[in-house]
């Protein structure tokens, strides 16, 4: 493993998307970097794990079965706007882009489908180390 992913060693990490394969794979991929991985394959699921736990990342797919990544992230809005800055949206829906645009990119990262999945691990060590500096993480 790198050591730029060392960031992620002891973190925990919500992984959301309706694709077991997606979930399956991320959780694989962010367990080999130390982190703790929670996986949610439903809106609904995301919403009663971010009542219940404490997460230092969320990786959110935005198009689901309602409640969808766009119902989850008006929740996190509302109830824990901090957790914004440390959250990844994933969309392989470049189709309705007109939708994204809403979303403040510097409240959240934005990460299309097919992603790189060194370039997305780059970015939750980007937004871990950021959010570590700010005191939040």
């Amino acid at each position: 493993m790198p050591a730029a992913f060392k960031t992620l060693r002891d973190r925990r990490i919500l992984i959301v998307d309706d694709s077991v394969q997606i979930t399956s794979l991320l959780k694989e991929i962010f367990t080999e970097c130390g982190a703790t991985v929670v996986t949610a394959n439903s809106g609904r699921g995301a919403l009663g794990k971010l009542q219940s736990e404490e997460f230092d990342l969320v990786i959110l797919d935005l198009v689901m079965p309602v409640p969808n990544g766009f119902d989850v992230l008006g929740f996190m809005r509302q109830t824990m706007p901090e957790m914004l800055e440390r959250t990844i949206l994933l969309t392989g829906d470049r189709y309705h882009q007109h939708l994204l645009h809403d979303i403040d990119e510097t409240e959240v990262r934005v990460v299309f489908k097919p992603f790189n999945l060194r370039l997305l691990r780059s970015a939750a060590c980007m937004l871990i180390k950021r959010a570590r500096s700010l005191g939040a993480a």
